[in-house]
């Protein structure tokens, strides 16, 4: 009876010490939220979000303007909006959620400003396919399909009368009524996302009256504070990890337009690990854990065998160490 109590103590020990080990080995980063809350009414969404005291909460909705605090609203023009909530804990890493945001339009918009950007919110499947016509049957090219934020866009440069088919899950088929208006200043849109400390731009895309433009960038830190500009169509510009404010101007001879977006600058890129540095863990613990079950069998049981075994796991753990 002595014995077995002594077996049922050391199996109690190993127990212990095994999950104790495990535990180790666990995650114990903080649980992120659960994602975006919206409340949408139209073209007007209340949006919130879950996050524990002292975590900073900046927006960007995709349309180049931004909010901060966990619970805020906004209201957009016609199109899908990819909205994105930058989470700036107290202590770590900042972090994005995301959630798209559909605001489509109720119907064609059948008449537009010359040189005024048209915008008509419509989902017709994955990748529809457009055609524009002008009255004498041939096509042009000023009005495109936007995938990312499904919408017909453009810039009218003539007045007419021009037809449009939008094949996809259905045919959808509309006339657009071009009248004059004034020249309008050039629009311009951009999205980027930041690789190794250094910035990329996914798209860029605008349009503009006149051929010769000039491309201003400015990156800035959440105070307002200037990290630096860089004077090209694609930015050249590094800076330290953590959230930032990436803005552009695109200045012609008929205007200037902005647009601005939040990124989150991540490091450079680390060295390559070694191969028996990324294997060596896992491995480790379970010859630690062989390790402690084989010496406490050695203390209840007096067994060599398992001395040997304790002896063997604390060899290969070494060898593990040193390989």
């Amino acid at each position: 009876m002595r014995e077995m109590r002594s077996l049922y103590t050391t199996l109690a020990i190993v127990l212990l010490l095994s999950t104790s080990l495990l535990g180790l080995a666990v995650d114990t980063t903080e649980a992120a939220p659960a994602g975006i809350g919206i409340n949408q009414n139209g073209n007007y969404a209340a949006l919130s979000v879950s996050v524990p005291a002292g975590h900073e909460v900046r927006w960007d909705f995709d349309d180049g303007s931004f909010g901060s605090g966990s619970s805020t609203g906004h209201t957009w023009e016609p199109g899908l909006y990819n909205v994105r909530a930058v989470i700036i804990p107290a202590d770590g890493e900042p972090y994005v959620l995301e959630k798209h945001i559909g605001i489509y339009s109720p119907g064609p918009v059948t008449e537009v400003q010359r040189n005024k950007e048209y915008r008509y919110a419509a989902y017709n499947g994955p990748s529809p396919k457009l055609t524009v016509t002008d009255s004498n049957g041939k096509v042009v090219s000023w009005l495109t399909y936007d995938a990312t934020h499904r919408i017909v866009t453009g810039v009218p440069r003539d007045v007419g009368t021009y037809h449009a088919t939008l094949t996809g899950e259905r045919m959808l088929t509309w006339t657009i009524t071009v009248v004059d208006g004034p020249l309008q200043a050039p629009w311009v849109r951009f999205s980027s996302h930041a690789n190794n400390g250094t910035i990329v731009v996914d798209s860029l895309y605008g349009s503009s009256n006149d051929a010769a433009t000039r491309y201003t960038w400015t990156l800035e830190d959440l105070d307002g504070t200037t990290v630096g500009i860089s004077e090209s169509k694609v930015p050249d510009l590094k800076a330290e990890p953590g959230v930032y404010r990436l803005s552009l101007r695109m200045t012609g001879v008929s205007g200037a337009a902005s647009y601005a977006q939040l990124i989150v600058m991540d490091g450079p890129e680390p060295p390559p690990k070694d191969d028996n540095e990324i294997n060596i863990g896992l491995p480790w613990i379970i010859f630690g854990l062989a390790a402690v079950v084989a010496g406490l069998l050695y203390a209840a049981t007096r067994d060599y065998r398992a001395l040997l075994g304790a002896i063997l796991s604390i060899g290969v753990m070494i060898i593990l160490l040193v390989w």
